[in-house]
């Protein structure tokens, strides 16, 4: 993510991502399960990022305070989508 990426405040951390346009429209599109109303989709390094969240969990991105609807983790990267805290 380092090569592409932008900087960005999670969980008070700046954290290099890089959010993921795509794949979140294509998953709102598809309505994944947990997904449809994901606001924010971005990708990191695992260890960049705080402790691995549980969807229903909250977490801090660029000051908002935002739902986990998913975080996976696959060879050491991480994908985070992230929801209004407000919606189900």
């Amino acid at each position: 993510p380092e090569e592409c990426g932008t900087m960005h405040m999670v969980d008070g951390e700046q954290v290099c991502v890089v959010m993921d346009e795509d794949a979140l429209t294509q998953r709102q599109g598809g309505f994944e399960q947990g997904l449809a109303n994901a606001l924010v989709l971005f990708n990191a390094r695992a260890e960049d990022l705080p402790e691995r969240q549980e969807p229903g969990s909250f977490l801090e991105f660029d000051g908002l305070m935002y739902r986990v609807d998913d975080w996976k983790v696959n060879a050491g990267l991480a994908t985070v989508a992230l929801s209004h805290p407000e919606e189900n």
